[in-house]
């Protein structure tokens, strides 16, 4: 990033005001446990630049926009990456004969976005989270990995990080997501759920359901399959990240702007929906 001259009294300022966005942090609020792992170095995001004139705007991004190392591109792009309206914008290499554009479904502006080393001997990739299902008495944080190349860019996982849901009868429910990433040639992922009941009166919360996947490469398919499920999991839940899993690689990373069809595709934001129904299994203890 260079934060000295832009030519102009007008632009001088707002490439002040570039400065100043990336300076601050990247996420307004406190960050979910899972969140920090899944993007350990978070990048601050830039300030928003949608306001100006295209070729304005466009030398605002190449002026204010970073070096990042990313899998698939031969040099390092220049990434600028703010939030506008309801989506996190991705500009790479803006003013660039190869620059892209990129916007990413981002609900109240709450986004962790870094690069992340999965893959031995290869540069990291593109790692976000991003707000789910939100409204009235429900919240969700997902977690975004994109193989964000120089040829094409494309969803490698979409998983739920939490979930919680205030709205049934007379107790909350709330999943809390773990993932543990294991580096390597064939990276894994394990992936622990926690599904707790709170009562709304002073009745003792408890654990309804917990379970394990583990996540495996897959060279010939290049996608993240799952290799092992343990523990007692929560069936609608899993049914529906199921789904997702396998969908995923019908999509491109253009699908996930706000109101793209990934979010009709993909059932993964409908994880809690059925707790009011599958209450068979006995509560787990703690």
């Amino acid at each position: 990033m260079s934060c000295n001259g832009a030519g102009g009294y007008r632009a001088g300022l707002l490439l002040a005001l570039l400065c100043l966005g990336q300076a601050s942090p990247a996420i307004a609020e406190q960050s979910y446990p899972g969140e920090t792992r899944v993007v350990p170095k978070a990048l601050a995001l830039d300030a928003d630049i949608d306001g100006f004139e295209d070729g304005e705007s466009r030398q605002l991004a190449a002026a204010g926009c970073r070096k990042i190392r990313l899998d698939g591109y031969p040099t390092p792009p220049c990434l600028y990456a703010y939030t506008s309206g309801q989506a996190l914008h991705l500009w790479f290499n803006p003013s660039q004969p190869n620059e892209r554009k990129l916007a990413i479904s981002s609900w109240y502006h709450s986004n962790r976005l870094g690069p992340l080393a999965l893959f031995s001997g290869r540069a990291p990739l593109l790692s976000l989270t991003t707000t789910g299902v939100r409204g009235t008495g429900v919240h969700q944080r997902l977690w975004l990995l994109l193989g964000a190349e120089a040829a094409r860019c494309r969803p490698l996982l979409l998983e739920t990080l939490s979930a919680h849901q205030w709205v049934i009868g007379d107790a909350d429910y709330r999943l809390t997501v773990m993932p543990t990433l294991q580096a390597g040639r064939l990276p894994r992922i394990v992936i622990d759920y926690e599904l707790r009941r709170v009562p709304n009166d002073d009745g003792e919360s408890r654990v309804t359901h917990r379970w394990r996947d583990t996540l495996r490469w897959q060279a010939t398919t290049q996608r993240f399959e799952l290799l092992t499920r343990s523990g007692q999991p929560f069936a609608p839940a899993v049914a529906e990240i199921d789904v997702t899993r396998a969908r995923l690689s019908r999509l491109d990373c253009g699908d996930f702007d706000t109101g793209g069809k990934a979010w009709q595709m993909l059932p993964i934001m409908s994880v809690l929906d059925g707790v009011s129904k599958d209450l068979s299994a006995s509560p787990q203890s703690d």
